[in-house]
C-alpha cells in the first residue's frame, strides 16, 4: 500500500489519568477492509471516536487522502469523507426509518438526498419496506442496517463500523459480513472494529490487534487468523 487513504500516526487518547490509546498507528488503503480486533476495552471504540473527533486526542496525527484532519471539528471530518456507524446503533427510536436516514445527509439538496436514500435502500431493501416505521420498533438487525445506512448517507470514502454484529443472530452476522464485502466493491474503504474476530478476519484484507490501548500485532488478515496467539485469544482455538 503506497499511499494510504487514511493514515493514523502515534495517536494518544486519555480519559483523565487513563490512557485509552497509546501511540497507535493504523493505515487504511483505498478499497480496503481493515479490522481492529481486540477484547472489550482494548481501545477499538476510542480509536474510531477519536478519528471522528468525538473524543479529544492527546497526541498524534490523522490524515485523510493526504490532508491532515485532526484539528477539524466532527462535521468537517464527515464532510471530508469519514462516517461512523456507532456501537449500540444509536438510532432515534421515535423517528421513522426515512427520517433517521436523512439525518446522515449533510447536504442541503433534497433531490440529491432522495437519490442517496434510494441507493442506501437498494443495499438494504428491508429499510425501504419499513421506511415509515418508527426505528424503535425495528429488530436489532434492522436497526444495525439503519445505523450503517445512516452513515452511508454522508457518501463516505471511509466507513467506520463499531461492533456491527454485537448481539445479532448468526444469520444477520452473515448478512453484515456480505454487505461489508459489497460496499468495498463500490469503492468505499471500511475500518471495522469488532469483537467477533472470526467474522472480522474473514472479511478484512488486513488487521490490527489492540490490547490495553496499544497495537500489539498487525498484518494480513489470513496471516493473523492463522497465528497461534490470535487463534487462542480471539478465535477460541
Amino acid at each position: 500500500m503506497t499511499s494510504p487513504l487514511l493514515q493514523v500516526e502515534n495517536l494518544d487518547v486519555r480519559y483523565g489519568e487513563t490512557r485509552a490509546l497509546v501511540d497507535v498507528s493504523v493505515a487504511l488503503g483505498a478499497r480496503e477492509v481493515v479490522a481492529l480486533v481486540g477484547a472489550n476495552g482494548a481501545g477499538k471504540s476510542s480509536l474510531l471516536n477519536a478519528l471522528l473527533g468525538l473524543v479529544p486526542q492527546a497526541g498524534g496525527a490523522i490524515a485523510l487522502a493526504g490532508k491532515r484532519i485532526e484539528t477539524l471539528p466532527t462535521r468537517e471530518r464527515i464532510a471530508s469523507g469519514l462516517a461512523l456507524s456507532p456501537e449500540g446503533r444509536r438510532v432515534f427510536p421515535d423517528l421513522s426509518v426515512e427520517e433517521n436516514l436523512d439525518l446522515g445527509d449533510l447536504g442541503g439538496d433534497p433531490a440529491a438526498r432522495r437519490e442517496r436514500r434510494e441507493t442506501v435502500n437498494s443495499w438494504f431493501p428491508r429499510l425501504r419496506e419499513r421506511r415509515q416505521q418508527l426505528a424503535g420498533t425495528l429488530s436489532g438487525g434492522e436497526q444495525q442496517m439503519l445505523a450503517i445506512g445512516r452513515a452511508l448517507m454522508a457518501r463516505p470514502r471511509v466507513l467506520m463500523l463499531d461492533e456491527p454484529t454485537l448481539g445479532l443472530a448468526p444469520l444477520i452476522v452473515q448478512e453484515i459480513a456480505a454487505f461489508i464485502r459489497h460496499i468495498r466493491s463500490t469503492g468505499v474503504s471500511v475500518l471495522l472494529a469488532e469483537q467477533n474476530a472470526e467474522m472480522a478476519l474473514s472479511v478484512a484484507d488486513r488487521a490490527y490487534v489492540l490490547q490495553n490501548g496499544e497495537v500489539v500485532m498487525h498484518g494480513g488478515a489470513r496471516e493473523l487468523a492463522a497465528h497461534p496467539d490470535v487463534r487462542a485469544a480471539y478465535l477460541g482455538l
